[in-house]
């Protein structure tokens, strides 16, 4: 028995050696031929000669380039392409096919190279040693050997392709839903549509890798495209229910020249805000949203806000509709970004309640924070006074026993009387004043909430500072050796040592004849009336809440006799005059004198309407004399705003 096992190993040895002596690499060798078991791909390539080999090669790799690259479209959702092109993982298998582009591989640049392959294909199993040889021919016969694959692609030929031909052809813009106010009420006029959106960086990088992979008459691979939904959805306009906030200001029109060009750009201002839609967690830019203010867009040259002065700017005036849309951001607290208050004060709003633009410069931002769009819409009215009007229609999810309210608090204030300027050069006459007075504020509001009517928290905001603005009187004063001092911080002015006879603005009286009247020649009894046969008072009178520049008629005065005895006719009817007083005149009969009489506006109230959380209310009054009117507004009852704190910026701002 130990016998036999001692043989066994060397009889396994010759029937190895006898078996690799009549073994096929014997044979192939003789014919010059591939040994069985090798591949390129999917080409067998077994038995075949070098010539038949190089065929086969060169028949497989052209199968492929004429063969087309499958890029699969699938139902992939906006959410989930986020996802994607954030990196995250997603198995794009899940979702399926909607549809299939098939591209010639030859558009890619596809080239290949057989000779590395043949080389390996005509030498292995018949190089090596025996045993080694003889491995390799067996390992053929139970499996296959795979010859490595030569090729390459264009790289820049593949993103052309995907950039300019696939993207372009795959591509659907989303459309917005189509809105209008109709009635009180926002409502769609025509539905939304989603878009698709192709990825080209990573549709490329998915084609590389499908060809990374390995290459078949069969290849494909998934394009990265996804749904794109429209900014504004049908449902999203459907959501609004109505009327969140509202607010309007007055402005004068018809009064100057400069008040109608501003007038004229709050109205175009108006229309490129009207109809804006913001969505919930957009930031809008009230700058971008109105534009550029050019000439060529509509805007006229109006009175302008810049270091302590007036000036004009083109689209002067547009800031009191950024107040106006300021005001309804406080009512409804949305986010507000950047504000920045008027270098000045105005009068259409209280200390730190307005919002001021510059182009570039100084901007309104705010972002939807609410969970439903805003739609906001912007009308002006013109007549006396005019007024611009801000609504916002949206849904309101605030609770309904939680009350807002601002409250202006002046920190500090100082006023500075006017200054007069002497023009040497002009004869004496009626002065004039230039600018108007504006004082210098320090201040802020607070936020107050309350809760079933009980304070819950009062919140500074808006610490803002305001420039104080001075009159300038300009008195002509050719021949008259006029002065001027400040007398308990009063600019009084005096004529060869005599003070001058002042109005309650500070302007000097002309007396008619090539001077200015005295103090100590004018008589009056303790109410302030004239002792004259017609009584002329020079009390301030009430000032309307937007004034003009004023025009100061000269008092009550008759002019000394100079060459013959004057016969008047009869007074005219009293006529409003733009400083306070109303005016009448009557003169001589042979028509080289007139004679003025002026006297203070004495004011009633005529009609009064009370204020609303929707709208202003108003008291007017009217002059019994000459029955000129004004209106002084009563603002809307307001709610709530966000707490903003001080605000960067600098430049130009109209008011």
């Amino acid at each position: 028995m130990l016998k036999k096992l001692r043989l066994l190993p060397i009889i396994i040895i010759t029937l190895v050696m006898g078996f690799i002596a009549f073994s096929p690499v014997d044979k192939a060798e003789a014919d010059n031929r591939i040994a069985d078991g090798v591949f390129l791909g999917s080409q067998d390539l077994s038995g075949m000669n070098l010539t038949e080999a190089v065929a086969a090669m060169e028949k497989y790799y052209d199968t492929i380039a004429a063969s087309n690259l499958k890029i699969n479209i699938r139902d992939i959702p906006a959410d989930v392409l986020k996802k994607i092109e954030n990196g995250e993982a997603v198995n794009i298998e899940d979702y399926s096919v909607i549809s299939t582009v098939e591209v010639p591989i030859s558009t890619f640049g596809f080239e290949y190279s057989i000779e590395e392959a043949l080389h390996i294909a005509t030498t292995l199993g018949q190089t090596g040693k025996l045993v080694e040889r003889y491995k390799i021919l067996m390992d053929m016969k139970y499996a296959s050997a795979q010859l490595p694959l030569s090729y390459s692609i264009d790289g820049e030929k593949v993103k052309d392709y995907i950039e300019n031909v696939f993207a372009p052809g795959n591509t659907k813009e989303p459309v917005d839903a189509k809105f209008t106010l109709s009635e009180g009420r926002v409502v769609a006029t025509s539905g939304s549509q989603n878009g698709v959106k192709v990825n080209a960086n990573l549709t490329t990088s998915a084609i590389m890798k499908a060809f990374e992979d390995g290459i078949s008459d069969h290849m494909s691979c998934t394009a990265i495209v996804g749904t794109i939904e429209p900014r504004v959805t049908s449902d999203a306009v459907n959501s609004i229910s109505g009327v969140v906030a509202k607010y309007s200001t007055n402005f004068w029109t018809y009064d100057s020249p400069e008040n109608e060009n501003r007038s004229e750009n709050i109205r175009v201002a108006a229309q490129y805000v009207n109809g804006t839609m913001t969505m919930p967690g957009e930031r809008v830019s009230l700058n971008e949203v109105i534009g550029i203010r050019t000439e060529e867009r509509g805007f006229k040259v109006g009175h302008a806000y810049l270091d302590g002065r007036v000036i004009d700017s083109v689209g002067g005036g547009i800031c009191q509709l950024a107040t106006t849309l300021y005001q309804c951001l406080l009512q409804t607290e949305l986010q507000v970004d950047y504000r920045k208050n008027h270098s000045m004060m105005v009068d259409y709003v209280d200390y730190s309640q307005d919002a001021t633009l510059d182009w570039n410069n100084v901007d309104l931002i705010f972002t939807n924070n609410w969970d439903y769009p805003i739609y906001i819409a912007c009308s002006t009215t013109f007549g006396y006074p005019s007024s611009v009007t801000v609504t916002f229609y949206s849904t309101d999810t605030r609770p309904k026993n939680r009350t807002i309210e601002y409250k202006t608090v002046v920190d500090s204030k100082k006023s500075y009387n006017p200054q007069v300027v002497y023009d040497w050069e002009a004869a004496p006459g009626t002065p004039t004043i230039e600018g108007y007075p504006l004082d210098e504020v320090n201040s802020h509001i607070e936020k107050i909430v309350r809760v079933n009517g009980v304070v819950e928290s009062t919140t500074r905001m808006n610490n803002d500072y305001y420039r104080y603005l001075r009159q300038t009187i300009k008195v002509g004063a050719r021949g008259t050796g006029l002065t001027a001092k400040w007398e308990n911080d009063i600019h009084k002015m005096y004529n060869n040592g005599e003070q001058l006879l002042m109005n309650s603005k500070g302007m000097p009286y002309y007396d008619g004849a090539g001077g200015y009247l005295l103090a100590k020649d004018y008589y009056h009894d303790s109410n302030g009336y004239s002792t004259s046969e017609t009584p002329v008072r020079i009390a301030p009178a009430p000032v309307p809440t937007q004034p003009t520049e004023p025009q100061t008629e000269p008092p009550t005065t008759e002019a000394p006799a100079t060459e013959h005895e004057h016969s008047y006719g009869e007074w005219s009817a009293w006529t409003y005059s733009s400083d306070g007083t109303h005016v009448r005149t009557r003169s001589c009969l042979d028509g080289d004198d007139t004679q003025t009489e002026t006297a203070a506006c004495e004011y009633t109230l005529i009609d009064h309407r009370d204020a609303t959380a929707t709208e202003a209310g108003y008291d007017s009054y009217e002059c019994s004399v000459c029955h000129h009117t004004y209106q002084t507004e009563i603002p809307m009852l307001t709610e709530a705003a966000p707490d903003l704190g001080e605000q960067p910026g600098d430049g130009s701002d109209n008011p």
